[in-house]
């Protein structure tokens, strides 16, 4: 799931933990009653704890969630860094080729090709996920370092971008960096109109005057109206 479904995802199971901890309160509230009455025992107690209705509030299930929550505010962090740093996110899973998430390699490269083309500058891509970020932590900040760097060092300031393929069918094996040049087509040629001094006028055509002779009848004035 992308990091917005992740995130309404953990925002309806809370909603649903708190409706299901509402009703699981009221029912032995109504349990302790009866109880009390004695309507019910021990055994009434067990049964509504294995019912299914509560079975989100397990402690397996308490422990998912927890993990799920901890990745996302991990992700958060990252994003604030890249943020930080003038570095942009891009989830893989946010990325679509005729209509599908892009599976291998050469899709994902041709798709981020064609979403990058006719910008004004240079894009440097770093390819990682949170398996090879965790993995080989040291690398990572090496990576992440030399994206800054080239980007500090270039002539024309280039857009940086962290590609995350966590949630990616695809198996990264390792951090990649390629860069994709800007598209020479997208730029606007410089006029050089403007440094023309434009107070200087051309050069006049030269004018040569021809004096036809002969006498009368000979057919000057045809020779004349042939070039008219």
């Amino acid at each position: 799931p992308t990091l917005e479904q992740t995130l309404k995802d953990i925002q309806q199971h809370l909603h649903l933990w708190f409706n299901t901890y509402k009703k699981l309160r009221e029912k032995f509230q109504e349990l302790l009653k009866n109880i009390r009455r004695g309507h019910n025992h021990s055994v009434v107690i067990a049964n509504v704890l294995s019912d299914k209705e509560y079975v989100s509030l397990s402690k397996n299930e308490i422990e998912k969630f927890n993990d799920k929550l901890q990745q996302l505010t991990k992700k958060a962090a990252l994003i604030k860094q890249l943020n930080d740093d003038d570095i942009q996110y891009i989830n893989i899973l946010d990325l679509r080729y005729h209509n599908k998430v892009p599976t291998n390699l050469k899709d994902i490269e041709k798709i981020l090709r064609r979403h990058f083309l006719n910008k004004n500058n240079d894009v440097i891509l770093l390819y990682s996920n949170d398996r090879l970020k965790d993995i080989n932590r040291k690398i990572w900040k090496q990576m992440y370092q030399k994206l800054i760097l080239d980007g500090q060092q270039a002539t024309q300031k280039p857009m940086l971008v962290y590609v995350d393929f966590t949630e990616c069918q695809y198996d990264l094996e390792d951090f990649i960096t390629i860069t994709i040049p800007v598209d020479s087509s997208s730029q606007t040629p410089r006029n050089n109109s403007s440094d023309i001094d434009k107070s200087i006028s051309p050069p006049s055509t030269a004018e040569i005057n021809v004096l036809l002779l002969g006498e009368t009848g000979v057919g000057k004035a045809t020779f004349i109206n042939a070039f008219v």
